[in-house]
């Protein structure tokens, strides 16, 4: 088995020099499921919290789940030993996430909360980490199969949790909107444009399992409708209808100008479903012109993060509740936010310019890379990179939690890594030739 095969080692016409690695055995494969899971899905102790919005957010807590992570992390990083070249050459062709770990591990010296920083800042790195393990250990065929069972597990728990549990599956409040064995509804929006993009996908390439990917994708709709997020409820609709695009663009010269006309349309489709302004559409999305007061967050948090607008105010440490830096935006608004809602006034918040500056660049980029990643890799799986990005693009709008001890971060670095193998900069450190796509119409 190649090294990094098929994510560093190229499509079938290029040649490769990089050594080898062993093939996973079965201990480390189901090991490599348990961490998917934990990013996933959390603990099992974390599925048995009632709903509270104080105490979503995470002021320090306990301390179990994150040093599970931990340890996991670590345990199946030790399968790298021997093979971190290859990581540094992971980390060479995307450099930008390398910047973005660096950065917040240096934001300990300018934090208000150093000790939450660098609790966050560890969970970053072992899961930027475990994104470069996927890297080098599986095909990405494989990464999306465990990615799927590990989704068909908590869709199955979910509505567990939601029927037989609702203490805990469904929010204590007035809306009752579902979360399963989520922290909130949101997460388990997230969870379900995930499953879209994975179970999509697996029906493409995973012929005997072509039926169950197509029930569990099913699935996804009454859990999404009944989290009553409607952005998630955009993303997943449009999530399936990306790849068939793209599969339809794939073999002509105009492929690029078609990504870019589907990820604009959609996130504007996306922003207009969430905040569309027409009383009537409003009233049967039973939501107000704000956002639900999203757009008057951000309003006070572009003030907020203005004053600290080159630093930022330390890794993750602008939500630490009442008496952080968040203490003025609760008080002024009163559902007590756990997050920006939006990833990239979130990273703006915890690294400054420079976070935010390298965040937007580094998903701009991945879309331009996977987008030629598509040309050249044919199958299913020349399509995952593409349209992880596109999901990420959809809800990176009104929702945060893409870096950090969630799946959504190893799996921006998978596909980050997957669609720079075919950049001219890696062909040229390699001392590859690209050869005509493969299916470029003439």
């Amino acid at each position: 088995m190649t090294a990094l095969a098929p994510s560093f080692a190229p499509a079938p016409r290029f040649a490769s020099s990089t050594s080898t690695v062993s093939r996973p055995g079965v201990l480390e494969q189901a090991l490599t499921v348990l961490i998917m899971s934990t990013l996933t899905l959390g603990l099992p102790n974390e599925w048995f919290v009632t709903y509270d919005p104080i105490n979503v957010i995470d002021t320090g807590g306990s301390a179990l789940p994150s040093a599970v992570f931990l340890a996991l992390g670590l345990l199946l990083c030790t399968r790298l030993i021997g093979n971190w070249n290859l990581v540094l050459e992971g980390v060479r062709r995307e450099w930008l996430i390398s910047f973005l770990v660096a950065l917040a591990l240096v934001s300990l010296l300018w934090s208000p909360d150093s000790i939450q920083t660098f609790r966050r800042f560890g969970a970053f790195a072992i899961a930027t980490l475990v994104g470069y393990y996927l890297v080098v250990r599986y095909e990405l065929a494989k990464i999306n199969r465990m990615l799927a069972l590990v989704l068909i597990i908590g869709t199955i728990v979910n509505y567990l949790w939601i029927f037989g549990l609702p203490q805990y599956g469904v929010d204590q409040t007035l809306e009752q909107n579902w979360s399963g064995i989520t922290s909130n509804r949101n997460v388990l929006g997230r969870l379900c444009v995930l499953s879209a993009l994975t179970f999509s996908i697996g029906f493409r390439e995973h012929r005997s399992m072509r039926l169950v990917y197509l029930f569990f994708l099913a699935l996804q709709l009454p859990l999404v409708l009944g989290a009553g997020s409607k952005t998630s409820l955009a993303s997943y609709l449009i999530t399936p209808v990306f790849l068939v695009i793209y599969q339809a663009f794939r073999a002509r010269k105009t492929l690029y100008g078609a990504v870019a006309i589907t990820l604009f349309g959609g996130a504007a489709l996306g922003i207009a479903v969430a905040t569309a302004s027409l009383d009537a559409l409003t009233r049967a999305l039973d939501r107000d012109v704000t956002l639900t007061g999203r757009t008057l967050l951000w309003e006070d948090l572009i003030d907020q993060s203005l004053t600290r607008p080159w630093t930022g105010f330390g890794w993750e440490a602008f939500w630490g509740g009442w008496f952080s830096p968040s203490h003025e935006i609760w008080i002024q608004h009163n559902w007590l936010p756990p997050t920006a809602h939006n990833v990239y006034l979130d990273m703006f918040l915890s690294l400054g310019l420079f976070g935010f500056g390298a965040m937007v660049l580094l998903v701009a980029r991945g879309i331009i890379r996977a987008s030629r990643h598509v040309r050249y890799v044919p199958g299913p799986m020349g399509l995952w990179p593409l349209g992880f990005f596109s999901m990420l693009v959809m809800i990176s709008i009104t929702e945060s939690g893409v870096a950090g001890r969630t799946i959504f971060w190893p799996l921006l670095v998978v596909a980050s890594v997957h669609g720079a193998r075919l950049s001219r900069r890696v062909l040229d450190l390699t001392g590859e030739s690209l050869p005509p796509a493969p299916h470029l119409s003439q």
